[in-house]
């Protein structure tokens, strides 16, 4: 299962879910549960870096882009993803996610075919 998290570092909701968001990546990840960030932020690794350094988040960040947020039709951050164990995209959530929402989703597609 995975969870797509796209985010900017300058995101005051964003920055509120990213704790929730560590949290539960690191207590689902023996489940299979493999959770991925998506910085938005236009500075790049400027940007991000500093911001990695103070917090230590233990999954994948990625850089996105205008063009991928196009594709995605992406309108609002945070957006999280959520697939199944089959790789299909089931849900998108628009807006921070609290631990309790979170887990719910989590819990919902670990208990699905």
């Amino acid at each position: 299962m995975l969870v797509v998290n796209f985010f900017t570092t300058w995101c005051e909701p964003c920055r509120e879910e990213l704790p929730e968001l560590v949290s539960l990546a690191r207590s689902y990840k023996s489940k299979g549960v493999v959770v991925i960030g998506i910085s938005l932020d236009k500075g790049g690794t400027k940007i991000l870096r500093p911001f990695l350094e103070k917090i230590k988040i233990p999954y994948p960040i990625y850089l996105g882009n205008q063009t991928l947020m196009d594709s995605l039709k992406i309108q609002a951050i945070p957006t999280t993803y959520f697939y199944d164990k089959t790789g299909k995209r089931v849900d998108i959530v628009q807006g921070a996610l609290t631990r309790e929402r979170l887990a719910k989703k989590i819990e919902a597609l670990l208990k699905s075919p």
